[in-house]
């Protein structure tokens, strides 16, 4: 909603830096499986939009918040975060192969490791 939301205010610039980070309420949802294609489709939308400058971060190891230490599936939710950022680091990858796209990845697992 957010990002439909800014696209539909015609506010987006080639001059902008966008900053992206999700997907931790999907894995937490069980929604794994959807939480990267989530992410792609917003990147997807900025770019088809104009925008050409991102900042996408990963995530920390979901199962070691407190959360998820707590929920008794610290392994599967630290597996998932895994698949979760090597899908992350080949978008940002993606992203820089397309002609006038700067991507970034903030490395929020290792940062927070």
């Amino acid at each position: 909603q957010q990002v439909s939301g800014y696209i539909s205010g015609g506010t987006v610039s080639s001059n902008n830096l966008y900053v992206l980070w999700g997907g931790a309420n999907d894995i937490f949802g069980n929604d794994a499986a959807n939480s990267l294609t989530n992410l792609q489709n917003h990147v997807t939308s900025l770019r088809s939009a104009g925008a050409t400058q991102f900042l996408i971060a990963n995530l920390p190891n979901l199962g070691n918040v407190p959360g998820g230490a707590a929920s008794g599936s610290a392994g599967q939710l630290n597996d998932a975060t895994a698949l979760f950022n090597s899908g992350i680091a080949a978008l940002v990858a993606g992203l820089n192969a397309q002609s006038g796209v700067t991507a970034r990845l903030l490395d929020v697992n290792s940062l927070l490791a």
